[in-house]
């Protein structure tokens, strides 16, 4: 899904700001950039969230919630800083929700990279989904990646999710693309864990809706489609685990499910992706 202004005039789409994916009901990710340069003054301004897949494709009222800016005057955000947590205004609105990793890694290797970008016609403010298959191979400080300089990343991308091609849970976002160059940029979502009690509150919702086994658009279920992953029957033993591993204690319910290491195959639903494979596609 992409990010645009609900204050547009109306006369064609409004301009879009950049992507997101939603981690959990009524909740949306995104990279706090992409919202600064519209929130700064006004952070309550309501905006608009869209996507072929949401509401019929009619944009949907939301709010920014939180975000990790310490200040939203500095040149340059810092990718652990690089964060934004957006919530629908409707909670009726019903759409799917990514897998994320559970477990603080910063990837490495394959990834699938997914978003939007402007529409390329000139008579049009829309948004075109996008998606690459790219290459980290930096890590960089604390929550930062860098990816291989061999793909081109559109303008618009900046907020789309990272997916892990063999568990098919969403490991980063999609930071910044280089100026006059291919690579670019992204955020673990490791980072998710300095929203604190918010983080707590999103997750503990992730967890709730894939608990149901919700089945999806496609059709298949996450369990079904988490077979045909590359890496369905690997098994994560305890030396994959680190402290970091372990979620903070939540303030929910006993029935609230809690964050609990488990292998990192995971379910979603499923598209074509790198090689030939199916891979799970984030509805972004």
């Amino acid at each position: 899904m992409h990010l645009l202004g609900a204050d547009h005039d109306g006369a064609g789409d409004a301009p879009m700001w950049g992507s997101g994916f939603f981690v959990a009901p009524g909740w949306v990710l995104t990279c706090a950039h992409v919202l600064r340069p519209h929130l700064a003054r006004d952070r309550e301004r309501p905006f608009a969230v869209r996507g072929a897949d949401l509401n019929d494709g009619i944009p949907v009222a939301a709010r920014l919630a939180h975000w990790l800016l310490s200040d939203h005057e500095r040149p340059v955000v810092l990718p652990e800083e690089d964060l934004a947590l957006v919530r629908l205004l409707d909670d009726a609105v019903e759409h799917e929700c990514v897998w994320l990793a559970d477990r603080a890694v910063r990837p490495f290797g394959a990834v699938v990279a997914y978003g939007y970008r402007p529409d390329e016609n000139e008579a049009s403010a829309g948004a075109k989904p996008w998606s690459a298959d790219a290459e980290i191979n930096v890590r960089d400080d604390g929550a930062g990646l860098r990816f291989k300089p061999d793909i081109a990343f559109p303008k618009g991308v900046s907020g789309g999710p990272l997916l892990d091609p063999r568990t098919g849970a969403v490991v980063g976002l999609i930071k910044s693309r280089r100026k006059e160059r291919d690579g670019g940029m992204a955020v673990a979502t490791l980072a998710l864990r300095r929203f604190g009690a918010a983080y707590r509150e999103v997750t503990a919702a992730h967890d709730r809706w894939h608990g149901t086994a919700p089945r999806v658009i496609t059709g298949d279920n996450w369990i079904d489609e988490q077979q045909r992953l590359l890496g369905a029957g690997r098994h994560a033993g305890h030396e994959l685990w680190t402290p970091k591993d372990a979620a903070p204690p939540s303030p929910c319910s006993p029935a609230c499910p809690t964050r609990a290491p488990r292998p990192p195959s995971r379910r979603s639903s499923a598209r074509c992706g790198a090689a030939g494979r199916r891979v799970p596609r984030p509805r972004c």
